[in-house]
């Protein structure tokens, strides 16, 4: 981000914000202290000003030359019509997130455009058609609906939802499934909702006690491995409000930016465990890090997630006591060589404890 956005490790960094909660920002600012020997600084966009044609901000008076903007459509509206002016027409100023991005990119009723098949077929060929069609769902603005879909949408509302067409974060979304009829016909019948927009629902993936919500990254048939993959154990899927997120550790062959073949060995995740832990104090919030010796003689680290684990762990209980491989009655030697205690030692102990059986730990020597 650094390099294509251009900015200049030499001056100081801005990020413009108020009601954006926002979640990787943060770990961008960690990342700027650490590669840069200037501030990251947060400001307030009421903090802004016009000074000598240069933006300043009135609380430390420094003139900002760089910054990311990470402000609502109605924040940017409240600005100064100086300040707005000077966004539009400076071209000397380096900022990431364009105005025209945030109006235009960031309105959900671009999407009913995007699933408008007679749009598509004036831009894009067939097979371009059928690649926007499988990945965009269907999406409407309300004000636009004809009589005959919308009474099919209030009669249908477990495959359709509601979403604000400036909105994020999940903010003012109504699901389907989740509310009554009535409730259903009065959030699409709103005379205030007339620009949101509905939109085909797709139920999650189920994963036991999390939703999960990945991307597979790919650009010019080329496959980029996984993206970030997020989590929540409810339908909407946010980070800043209370889920989680899987980084997925990729061989390095795969990633075709980088030139070193080798392979990411265990201890290599672990220092990257460890450098997270100083950026991310939220990082083992529901993961555990547990170790063993290893066969090559190493200790190795694996990063776990606790709810999962457990759960996995007695359904396979479970399977044994049905089949009565184990049962409460039972006496279990546990054995292990001296010095060398191994990540499946404290495995077997914990299914012992939950099939309520004894469990006697002795060195093999």
């Amino acid at each position: 981000m650094i390099q294509t956005s251009k900015f200049d490790l030499t001056k100081c960094m801005f990020i413009v914000k108020s009601k954006e909660h926002g979640y990787d920002i943060h770990l961008f600012q960690q990342y700027w202290t650490k590669k840069s020997s200037h501030r990251c600084l947060i400001i307030h966009p009421n903090d802004l000003k016009i000074e000598n044609n240069q933006l300043i901000d009135q609380q430390t008076n420094f003139i900002i030359e760089q910054f990311i903007l990470e402000l609502h459509q109605e924040e940017i509206l409240n600005l100064s019509d100086e300040v707005l002016e000077y966004f539009i027409r400076n071209n000397e100023i380096n900022y990431v997130n364009d105005l025209r991005t945030i109006f235009i990119l960031h309105d959900k009723r671009l999407f009913s455009l995007l699933s408008n098949h007679q749009f598509l077929y004036s831009l894009l060929n067939d097979n371009q058609q059928e690649t926007i069609s499988q990945i965009i769902p269907k999406t409407f603005v309300i004000n636009k609906l004809p009589n005959y879909l919308k009474d099919s949408i209030i009669n249908n509302k477990q495959d359709w939802c509601i979403k604000p067409n400036s909105g994020g974060k999940g903010e003012n979304i109504t699901i389907g499934v989740d509310v009554t009829s009535d409730e259903w016909s009065k959030q699409l019948l709103d005379s205030t909702h007339e620009q949101w927009i509905v939109q085909e629902y797709f139920g999650y993936v189920p994963y036991k006690s999390m939703n999960l919500c990945g991307m597979l990254l790919c650009f010019n048939e080329q496959c980029f491995n996984m993206g970030a993959i997020r989590m929540a154990p409810n339908k909407i899927v946010n980070i800043s409000r209370g889920g989680y997120y899987i980084l997925p550790f990729v061989h390095q062959q795969y990633i075709h930016c980088m030139n070193d073949k080798s392979i990411l060995t265990k201890e290599k995740l672990h220092e990257q465990l460890i450098e997270l832990k100083t950026t991310d104090k939220y990082w083992n919030q529901s993961v555990y890090l547990s170790s063993s010796g290893g066969s090559g003689g190493k200790r190795l680290f694996f990063a776990t997630d606790i709810q999962e684990n457990q759960l996995q762990r007695q359904i396979l209980v479970n399977m044994m006591l049905d089949k009565d491989i184990i049962s409460d009655r039972d006496i279990c030697l546990n054995l292990f060589q001296y010095g060398n205690i191994y990540r499946s030692f404290e495995i077997f102990n914990d299914f012992c404890s939950m099939a309520n059986c004894t469990t006697i730990p002795m060195g093999a020597d």
